[in-house]
């Protein structure tokens, strides 16, 4: 049985915490206290679930407040966090897909989404974030 978040349509309780940091745009959904915020109301496949689910694993290891100060403060904390999370999707992608090309590129299209602008990784190339991606598998 797959992992699952209840869904919410809304912003997460700190939102405003969040949009001081990154510059939210679009269809952005927010893993917080073991909720899955989606304020776009769009769809959410199994593969980004999985994502979202590792980060409210991870909350729940430190707590969700901390997790998310450090989320927003901490450079490397936040990428060891997405590097986790994004590893999560592509397993989940991978389980259901067991064509190398289509794996291939599933994973070089989470490498760009992850070397984006949004998550504020300075230096961060989409060669760079494949490769920890695919190691962390």
């Amino acid at each position: 049985m797959k992992l699952k978040l209840p869904v919410v349509k809304e912003y997460p309780p700190n939102i405003e915490a969040v949009r001081s940091r990154f510059p939210i745009h679009g269809d952005v959904v927010f893993s917080y206290g073991g909720k899955l915020y989606n304020p776009g109301g769009g769809h959410v496949d199994e593969h980004l679930m999985a994502h979202e689910v590792r980060h409210a694993e991870q909350q729940k290891e430190i707590g969700t407040e901390l997790w998310w100060q450090r989320y927003i403060e901490d450079d490397s904390f936040r990428y060891s966090q997405e590097v986790e999370a994004y590893s999560a999707q592509y397993r989940s992608f991978c389980d259901a897909n067991k064509d190398r090309n289509e794996r291939a590129r599933f994973l070089a299209a989470l490498a760009r989404e992850m070397a984006q602008p949004l998550y504020g990784f300075d230096g961060v190339t989409a060669s760079m974030a494949r490769a920890s991606i695919a190691s962390s598998k």
